[in-house]
């Protein structure tokens, strides 16, 4: 189970059984999922998301994300070594904020928190992120976390290519999950 840990002004923990409502609330948002293929989730689909979070697998870290000085979830970060497009040396970065807290920062925050702990996945010498190449906000994100564009992809089902961003881990740090 990964542990908590606070940045500044946000707190990163593990998901609860208890945190179905956030997670329709975050992930049943239409502005939330404009870039996903799935589009906005349905309550079965989130349920099953939150499983999937809840599940330990030691090649995926999962956090709900908080802003300290109050428990609404607000948004998730996850680092994954088994992402659909991260090399057996890659760990894939993927993030979604609510509406009301985008341009405050946060998901740079949370990101750079996490980034700064992690490269205790097995062999992974990179961090990753998928991106729509339309979705400016996500972009400028990875962007202010010191990512590149590296390649593009082209994933099933999709009638353009995303962007795959890159930024290189630092040696020697410490898993955290």
């Amino acid at each position: 189970m990964q542990a908590p840990f606070d940045t500044a002004r946000l707190r990163l923990r593990p998901w609860t059984s208890g945190d179905l409502v956030d997670v329709q609330a975050l992930l049943g948002d239409p502005d939330v999922m404009r870039f996903s293929d799935a589009g906005a989730l349905d309550r079965a689909a989130c349920k099953d998301w939150l499983g999937l979070a809840l599940a330990h697998d030691p090649r995926v870290c999962t956090w709900a994300v908080v802003e300290r000085h109050r428990h609404p979830v607000i948004g998730y970060l996850r680092l994954s070594q088994a992402g659909q497009t991260a090399a057996p040396t890659e760990i894939e970065l993927g993030l979604r904020f609510l509406p009301r807290v985008w341009g405050r920062g946060y998901a740079v925050e949370a990101a750079q928190a996490a980034l700064d702990r992690v490269t205790g996945f097995d062999g992974c010498t990179r961090v990753i992120a998928c991106v729509d190449p339309d979705n400016r906000r996500s972009v400028a994100v990875l962007k202010k976390l010191g990512m590149q564009h590296l390649r593009d992809v082209m994933l099933p089902g999709y009638d353009h290519p995303d962007h795959v961003y890159a930024k290189d881990l630092a040696a020697g740090m410490v898993r955290i999950c």
